[in-house]
């Protein structure tokens, strides 16, 4: 949603890391370095993590030290090719990003150290862009014993940027940012994280954790931003061995405060409270899981809330600058093993979604395109059902899956940024209740490695198909919209991908293929507006990328790695107005001078 807004929720080792007025993930803040662990969880999963996570969760684990030392410096460097068209470069040194990794690991006797950092310089391949940025993290734990472990993380990120919103045309000025389009921001991160872990003399475990995450944007255009989030949570896991049930219960508390020029230059400050139960029941091969949540919104704002557009300014009254509502959500689940390697599961969540701050109040401009409030944007609800089969398959030296999953959400009051304004007759884009809404789609997966010879190789691929639509397609979203077929905007229809690699000896090398159709439907006003934007849908909609990589290991603890995007330099889209990068050639030098 424009970088406000998302339904999936993006969690750092089990808490939210989403910036707290505009929900968006900062890709850039999270320690690819140190990651052990990536967990996504599919659907509605609000039961159990809230407010965000209507479409489920992406959550980071990072790795955790070991009494054996571990170390990794990983210099890299990228450069960008000419695109196809040759006319659409403008530049005479070509455009790069490079930096360099680091981390290291140690467990000694009862403490565990973590430290590592990262650092990117890029010329970016549209024209006016870079990136300067940092990442710098630390973590300690003490184990007082086997059952009491305490501990912090420490992250900092500082950095700048420049970006523009959309291209001056789709021609010859596709890389070259729209007139007064281009902005620049500085921006300082950091969070710190708090816990204790706790195994009780019954065998249960207690867990509190928090974190506090400072942001701090300073924008070229008048668009700052300052936020705060404050979390806590307080968790306890009971497993019951002798009934085969799995209890998990707990409380948590999201605080936040926006000093903001975004949002008329002035103060917003909020809270969340959850309360929260799930259990799971074995019954032979069959597992059941249910889950409840209770969670409160509390909105605190201006009581006045001014809104202008061409000059003319409206104002909105909110009742004593307060906003509050309760919402309970449920889920249901259940997992049968129909033989040693079958298994058929299906599940019910609710779904539920408060608007963020972005969303509710923002106030700007981009070009001659205005931002405008809704104080009257309503939370968005829906339930996600489920049903899939996983079949695990070994047959010499083949094993692996195939995966099949058949899925339907509804959503009421579902919240999109459109243009029209709060009632449908503005010359303005604002986050509007676009009203009901379903969604149609199945996925299906494969994986699986294989020996053949003396090499190995390994398989993924997965396709998805979509009907996504409108329960009501009124007119004003006809009119909102570039196509009159009833479908969702910014959705495609089907999706493949595909990830192969083989290796022998010291040797690896994979292609990955990512396709996505045609995007139906896109605001009609950015596509009128946007120079060039219609036509180069015409021409460009859907795409394949194909992606090479290699490595070699020169030994132990040296391996170098070549990574090709885009090799046949495909011009496509993936946002209307912004090109995606042209082919480019990476090089990477990773060091473990401890081995593995």
């Amino acid at each position: 949603s424009y970088g406000a807004g998302s339904r999936v929720l993006l969690l750092l080792n089990g808490m939210p890391i989403m910036q707290s007025d505009a929900a968006f993930p900062n890709w850039l803040d999270m320690p690819v370095e140190n990651i052990g662990q990536v967990e996504i969880l599919k659907g509605a999963a609000s039961a159990l993590y809230g407010s965000s996570a209507m479409n489920g969760i992406i959550n980071i684990r990072t790795a955790q030290p070991k009494e054996k030392p571990y170390l990794r410096i990983a210099p890299f460097y990228t450069t960008y090719f000419s695109p196809k068209d040759a006319s659409q470069k403008w530049w005479d040194k070509a455009p790069y990003s490079g930096g360099t990794s680091a981390v290291f690991r140690q467990r000694i006797k009862n403490m565990g150290v973590s430290v590592g950092g990262f650092y990117l310089s890029e010329e970016g391949y549209k024209q006016g862009t870079y990136k300067k940025y940092g990442r710098g993290f630390v973590g300690l734990d003490y184990h007082f014993s086997k059952n009491i472990v305490v501990g912090v993380q420490g992250y900092f990120n500082p950095g700048s940027t420049a970006t523009f919103f959309y291209w001056n045309d789709d021609t010859t000025g596709i890389l070259q940012p729209a007139p007064n389009t281009l902005s620049e921001s500085k921006r300082l991160r950091f969070n710190i994280d708090p816990y204790l872990k706790v195994k009780d003399k019954l065998g249960g475990y207690h867990k509190l954790q928090g974190r506090y995450l400072g942001v701090n944007n300073k924008n070229s255009d008048d668009q700052g931003v300052k936020s705060s989030m404050r979390f806590a949570e307080y968790q306890y896991l009971k497993k019951f061995k002798e009934i085969g049930l799995r209890m998990t219960v707990g409380a948590a508390y999201t605080g936040t405060f926006v000093d903001a020029e975004l949002y008329g230059d002035t103060t917003y400050s909020s809270n969340n409270t959850a309360l929260y139960l799930q259990t799971e029941k074995d019954f032979g091969d069959l597992t059941i899981v249910g889950g409840v949540r209770y969670e409160t919104n509390v909105l605190k704002s201006p009581e006045i809330i001014p809104s202008t557009i061409f000059g003319v300014t409206t104002y909105d009254t909110i009742p004593d600058g307060r906003t509050q509502e309760s919402q309970p959500v449920f889920r249901l689940g259940l997992n049968w093993r129909l033989a040693k390697a079958s298994f058929l599961r299906a599940s019910f969540g609710q779904g539920y979604r408060y608007p963020t701050v972005a969303e509710k109040f923002i106030a700007t401009s981009i070009d001659v395109i205005s931002i405008t409030p809704n104080v009257k944007l309503n939370s968005e609800r829906g339930y996600t059902i489920e049903g899939g089969f996983k079949q695990g398959f070994e047959w010499r030296k083949l094993k692996g899956f195939l995966d099949a999953s058949f899925f339907y959400s509804r959503y009421k009051d579902m919240m999109e940024f459109s243009f029209g304004g709060v009632d449908g007759s503005s010359f303005s884009f604002a986050s509007v209740n676009i009203g009901n809404t379903k969604i149609l789609g199945t996925e299906w997966t494969i994986a699986g490695t294989a020996k053949l010879a003396s090499f190995k190789n390994s398989i993924m691929a997965g396709v998805m198909f979509l009907d996504p639509q409108y329960t009501d397609f009124s007119e004003r979203i006809q009119k909102s919209s570039s196509s009159q077929e009833n479908i969702l905007k910014y959705r495609f229809k089907n999706s493949f991908k595909l990830d192969w690699q083989t290796e022998y000896k010291q040797v690896a090398i994979g292609c990955s293929f990512i396709h996505n159709s045609k995007t139906e439907a896109v605001d009609a006003f950015l596509q009128n507006t946007i120079k060039g934007a219609e036509r180069f849908r015409e021409n460009h909609n859907g795409f394949l990328r194909v992606d090479l990589r290699a490595s070699y290991k020169l030994s132990p603890q040296y391996k170098f790695s070549l990574l090709g995007q885009n090799i046949t330099n495909q011009a496509y889209s993936q946002r209307i107005g912004k090109l995606e990068a042209p082919f480019n050639l990476g090089l990477r030098l990773d060091y473990t001078p401890f081995g593995k």
